[in-house]
């Protein structure tokens, strides 16, 4: 059975949650939710990350103009720039919260 520890939610970008034993992580964002695991998240991350320095401020922050590529085959995010700041929001403090777990678990031996 799946037990979940939340890394990241907020009602008005999404969520991302962990399983304690399988240790995939589940994103939710607006009507769409992705189980990957920590290498597929860490691209999914990574090119979101490409996506905001790329970002073109005159576009219309509503407009969904943007495709990003997913983990999963034939399956791309459509986003507008506003949503493309929540996602890079929600996954680089994910990243941050899982690498500040990694240390801490050094110190626990």
């Amino acid at each position: 059975m799946c037990s979940y520890k939340t890394w990241f939610h907020d009602d008005a970008i999404g969520y991302t949650v962990q399983c304690s034993s399988c240790q995939t992580l589940q994103i939710g964002f607006g009507n769409l939710m992705l189980t990957l695991s920590l290498t597929a998240f860490e691209e999914l991350r990574a090119r979101i990350h490409k996506e905001m320095d790329e970002l073109n401020p005159d576009m219309a922050a509503s407009a969904k103009c943007i495709i990003v590529p997913t983990p999963c085959e034939s399956m791309n995010l459509l986003l507008s720039p506003n949503e493309l700041l929540g996602v890079h929001t929600m996954l680089e403090t994910v990243d941050t919260e899982l690498k500040t777990q990694d240390l801490l678990t050094l110190f626990e031996a």
